[in-house]
C-alpha cells in the first residue's frame, strides 16, 4: 500500500506540474520569467566559481544579487503560484472528493480515500488532509506576505515558512510506515484498495491494534507455558 501511495503522489504531481507549465507558458509575463531564470542561474555558475577563489566580497556581492533574483522572480511569478494554488485546489480536493476519492494516480494504482468509518470521506475531510499534505496553505501565506509586506518582511518569512513545510512533508512520509499517517490520523480519513471488500480495507490503524494484541497474547501464552514447565 506504502508504494502504490508513493506512486500515485509522483503521478499526480507531475501532471500538476505539466498543466501549470502549460498554463504558465500562455500567461503574458512568461518572457521576463525566462529571463530572470537565466540571469539566476548565471550568477549561480558564477557564485560557484568565486567560492573556489576565497573572494568573499565578491561572494557577497553575488549573493546579494542573486537575492535580487530571487525576490524579482517571486514578484513576477505571483500569479503562477496563485494559479497552481487553484490547480492543488481543484484537483486534490474537489476532484478526488467528487471522483469516489481518487485523482488520477490513486485512479491507476487502484487505491481510494475514504473516511475512517469505511464512508466516503466529506469535503471537510478533504481540505484538512489537502491543507497537510500539500503546498496550498504554505503558498497563499507566501503569496500573500509578498503582495501585503515589504521585501525584508517576505525575505525573513520566507525561509521559516519553507523549513516548516519540508518539516510537515518529512513528518508525513515518516508517518507513512507507520499505523497511519499524520494527515489521514487529523483528517479521519484512510486510503483503502479500491473496489475491494471491507475485509481487505481494514485501516492500517486495526491491523496495528489487532497485530499488538496478537503480540500480547503470544507473550501471555509462553509466560503461562513457561511456569507451568517449571512448577512440574
Amino acid at each position: 500500500m506504502i508504494l502504490r501511495r508513493i506512486a500515485a503522489y509522483i503521478i499526480d504531481f507531475l501532471l500538476i506540474a505539466l498543466v501549470g507549465n502549460l498554463l504558465g507558458s500562455a500567461l503574458p509575463n512568461q518572457n521576463k520569467i525566462n529571463e530572470l531564470s537565466e540571469q539566476a542561474l548565471d550568477l549561480m555558475n558564477e557564485y560557484l566559481e568565486v567560492i573556489s577563489t576565497d573572494d568573499t566580497e565578491k561572494a557577497e556581492m553575488l549573493t546579494n544579487q542573486i537575492n535580487d533574483i530571487s525576490y524579482d522572480t517571486a514578484k513576477a511569478t505571483y500569479v503562477n503560484s496563485i494559479v497552481t494554488i487553484g490547480l492543488y485546489i481543484l484537483y486534490f480536493i474537489v476532484f478526488q472528493r467528487y471522483n469516489n476519492g481518487q485523482t488520477i494516480g490513486k485512479k491507476l494504482l487502484k487505491i481510494e480515500v475514504a473516511s475512517s468509518d469505511g464512508e466516503g470521506a466529506s469535503i471537510k475531510q478533504f481540505i484538512i488532509r489537502g491543507i497537510i499534505i500539500y503546498p496550498i496553505l504554505f503558498d497563499l501565506i507566501n503569496v500573500g506576505i509578498l503582495l501585503l509586506f515589504s521585501r525584508s518582511i517576505y525575505e525573513n518569512i520566507i525561509g521559516w515558512t519553507s523549513m516548516l513545510q519540508i518539516i510537515i512533508i518529512v513528518v508525513c512520509l515518516v508517518t507513512l510506515c507507520m499505523k497511519r499517517p499524520i494527515h489521514d490520523s487529523l483528517a479521519k480519513t484512510q486510503v483503502v484498495l479500491s473496489g475491494a471488500s471491507d475485509a481487505e480495507n481494514v485501516s492500517n490503524a486495526d491491523r496495528w491494534k489487532d497485530n499488538i494484541e496478537k503480540e500480547k497474547n503470544m507473550k501471555k501464552y509462553k509466560t503461562n507455558h513457561t511456569s507451568g514447565k517449571r512448577k512440574g
